[in-house]
């Protein structure tokens, strides 16, 4: 089972962040395809943060560049999704160290040029 999403199994209470509590009849009321189709919710005690078709989200991420032709269940595509995100979110942040480093890097230059310029004005006494 995954650690951000879960398949929803009809039977289970869903808590949305709002704190409304719903019996599954009342999700399915709210959702009815949800009854039909397996539907990706979010995992955890606030299970009604995240809810979505998972062959949507199949459809969505395959377009992003996941490769599911090794999964047998849905669980096993949540697996994907979830690795996906997280490899996403990892580059992100290299991204961001990458970017702060330059930053300083060109600080360093700028005050480097500064300092160049002030040793060729000519000593004027003031």
């Amino acid at each position: 089972m995954g650690t951000k999403y879960q398949i929803w199994n009809t039977t289970d209470p869903v808590i949305t962040p709002v704190g409304e509590y719903l019996t599954a009849e009342q999700w399915i009321t709210r959702y009815p395809a949800a009854a039909h189709i397996p539907y990706v919710i979010a995992a955890g005690e606030i299970n009604g943060a995240f809810c979505a078709p998972l062959a949507q989200l199949e459809a969505i991420y395959t377009n992003r560049g996941c490769d599911f032709s090794q999964c047998v269940t849905g669980d096993d595509k949540i697996a994907v999704i979830e690795a996906y995100e997280e490899a996403q979110k990892a580059i992100i942040a290299e991204k961001a160290v990458e970017a702060e480093i330059q930053a300083q890097s060109l600080a360093t230059i700028a005050a480097n040029l500064e300092y160049a310029n002030l040793l060729t004005l000519e000593d004027v006494g003031v």
